[in-house]
């Protein structure tokens, strides 16, 4: 049981080791996109419940 816990920590180690992590301009520029597109989609999502909402008053409650 103890050997299996070694390697697996070896193992992860291991692993670890080989990740290349982006740099600190990378992660800018696409925390930077996320933030632009979210913006985009949510206004897109907020025009289409107007018009939505719009065409409800006009042809469903009257």
């Amino acid at each position: 049981m103890l050997e299996k816990v070694k390697n697996s920590i070896h193992t992860f180690i291991g692993e670890y080791r080989q990740v290349r992590w982006p740099s600190l301009r990378t992660v800018i520029n696409l925390t930077l996109f996320v933030i632009l597109v979210s913006g985009i989609i949510t206004l897109i999502i907020i025009g289409l419940d107007g018009v939505f909402f719009e065409l409800r008053s006009r042809f469903v409650i009257k």
